[in-house]
């Protein structure tokens, strides 16, 4: 079974009577519950045109709007900078599009959500990028999609900062192969206009600037409740995985 961001099929359980037991929905062996609270309407913004974050809007304001304006504020980061945004976008690709990412990007090995990405542009990959977490919230009102995609890409903007160049240029190249965009099998030279350009601010004084330092955690069950915590490092190959047990915020 595939699924989509904004198509994914409902699998609820019913008893003997025929009547649902839970609004439980299965993908493959992942689980994701509906919240029961209210939905508040959100979308991406700039704090100074130097951070993204998650904020309120109109609850009247058009989705597509909502996506729209969160994929330009994105832009409007990475325009700030030396290097091309292109560049950044499949850095964040790079880290985001992997088994252990939050639903709607992850999943499991059977299922990956970022698989139902098929676009050929960068344009097309961060419009996916974008409207895949405001879509799943939509549906379900989970908003780790949304809080994963935005500490995604503040960090990103960060780990260039911190100048580590080899390392990015691997995860532009994972990025890219990842979304289909170059073969696997074929070796690849990063495109001239995609590669690392140095800032003026290095360090300290970029991380001051423009971000702050963030953990991003995301849930996935499976038998027992796991939470995964991706925690980029200020220093690109810090960047660790650890597991531990927690009590699901989702009921």
């Amino acid at each position: 079974m595939k699924r989509a961001a904004n198509s994914c099929p409902e699998k609820t359980q019913q008893s003997s009577d025929g009547k649902p037991l839970s609004n439980r929905v299965s993908i493959n062996t992942l689980k994701v519950i509906r919240h029961a609270v209210s939905q508040k309407a959100l979308m991406l913004s700039l704090v100074n045109d130097k951070k993204l974050i998650v904020s309120p809007t109109s609850p009247t304001y058009p989705q597509e709007s909502i996506i729209r304006d969160s994929f330009t504020g994105i832009i409007s980061l990475f325009s700030q900078l030396n290097v091309s945004p292109h560049r950044l976008i499949y850095i964040a690709a790079g880290f985001m599009f992997q088994p252990q990412s939050a639903l709607p990007y992850g999943g499991s090995k059977r299922n990956l959500g970022y698989l139902e990405y098929t676009g050929r542009d960068v344009d097309s990959l961060l419009w996916f990028l974008v409207s895949a977490a405001f879509k799943w919230y939509w549906r379900y009102r989970g908003r780790e999609g949304i809080d994963f995609l935005t500490h995604s890409m503040n960090h990103t903007l960060l780990l260039h900062g911190n100048g580590e160049k080899d390392f990015l240029d691997e995860m532009v190249m994972k990025g890219m192969m990842k979304a289909g965009h170059v073969e696997r099998s074929k070796s690849t030279v990063i495109p001239e206009n995609l590669r690392f350009v140095p800032e003026k601010m290095h360090g300290n004084e970029f991380r001051d600037l423009f971000c702050s330092h963030h953990t991003i955690s995301h849930t996935l069950e499976s038998g027992e409740h796991k939470q995964i915590i991706l925690t980029f490092g200020l220093t690109a190959r810090s960047c660790s995985i650890r597991r531990m047990s927690f009590q699901p915020v989702w009921q």
